[in-house]
């Protein structure tokens, strides 16, 4: 797995899961070491991560299942809606509410 545009939407549970699952066992694999503390902060954060995914619904998930999940999801025709404002009060440039500048 592989991220091709890291802004263009966000990441579930499973691709996070998935991602750093595949980055374990690349590191496994080469035989890399800790090195720097830098490193050393990632490292916790993945083993963290993964701890806490791995009791999550995610670790039992597979591309099959979440595709079954959309395809059926569909003619639901589910949207994010974005909220409404909470309130129409407008701020003048001096930062008061009723624009007097006090």
């Amino acid at each position: 797995m592989e991220v091709k545009n890291a802004s263009a939407a966000m990441l579930s549970n499973y691709e996070v899961f998935k991602l750093l699952t595949d980055l374990k066992e690349q590191r496994k694999d080469s035989g890399k070491s800790k090195h720097s503390i830098g490193q050393q902060n990632l490292n916790t954060i993945m083993y963290e991560t993964l701890k806490y995914l791995s009791k999550a619904p995610c670790s039992r998930q597979s591309p099959e299942i979440i595709k079954e999940f959309l395809t059926t999801m569909m003619p639901h025709k589910l949207t994010k809606k974005t909220a409404a404002p909470e309130s129409t009060t407008t701020v003048s440039s001096r930062n008061t509410v009723d624009g007097r500048g006090e």
